[in-house]
């Protein structure tokens, strides 16, 4: 396909990590996504699936989001692999509630050793290999010269953190920000915001129907799964 290939041409040239997410590939399509530069995926389902990708050579990035949540089929194929390295953890989509209620990548990590990832290869994923992946060379694990962005905790399945330092700078330490919070500082950051002129409310969202006699689609989710949809009428 001449966009793959021109995609991963851009991306090479960029010094940058060619990425697809797609479900339901055959070998012969992963692979020619591969010659177009196609270097990992997130899209996964089925432990077989995951093995196909994997053993492809594919980085696996297991997905925990607000959306779909990968981690327990990914975590059972990883442990048939031995947990390999070009493994890591990811949230794509990530609600703000859950953002405030569970956390990010730090329940990405609860969850995976929730679903049988030894702890110590699941902080692993979400710090090292992906540094290694994504070609970060100043970050992923504790030497000289890396930047000090550290998380301190007691317990690797909890993962709670005690304390939080960014630059080497404490910015938070138990369960309360010490640093401030800067907004946006950038044109496209100030242009893409929202600037609603009074509180959401749930009538702004109506239409109404009267005298209507369009029938509209519905689909069905999936529990934890909702980016597969069913039609129901």
């Amino acid at each position: 396909d001449p966009a793959w290939r021109a995609w991963g041409e851009v991306a090479d040239g960029r010094g940058m990590a060619g990425r697809g997410h797609v479900l339901g590939v055959t070998a012969r399509q992963l692979a020619a996504r591969q010659v177009a530069g196609w270097e990992a995926d997130h899209e996964a389902r089925e432990v077989g699936e995951v093995l196909m990708k994997r053993r492809a050579g594919l980085v696996v990035e297991c997905r925990y989001a607000s959306n779909a949540r990968n981690v327990a089929v990914e975590a059972k194929a990883l442990g048939m692999l031995g947990y390999p390295v070009n493994a890591t953890l990811c949230t794509d989509d990530r609600e703000v509630d859950d953002l405030l209620n569970e956390g990010h990548m730090d329940e990405v990590i609860r969850q995976t050793v929730a679903a049988g990832v030894p702890p110590v290869k699941a902080v692993q994923m979400a710090t090292r290999n992906a540094a290694l992946f994504l070609g970060l060379k100043d970050r992923g694990s504790l030497r000289a010269g890396s930047l000090a962005d550290i998380v301190l905790v007691r317990d690797l399945e909890a993962f709670a953190a005690d304390a939080v330092f960014i630059g080497g700078e404490l910015c938070a330490e138990g369960g309360r920000l010490l640093a401030d919070i800067r907004g946006p500082a950038t044109e496209m950051e100030a242009r893409n915001t929202v600037h609603a002129k009074s509180e959401p409310r749930r009538e702004a969202s109506r239409i109404p129907a009267a005298g209507c006699r369009a029938r509209p689609n519905a689909l069905s989710l999936q529990e934890g799964d909702p980016l597969h949809t069913a039609l129901l009428y």
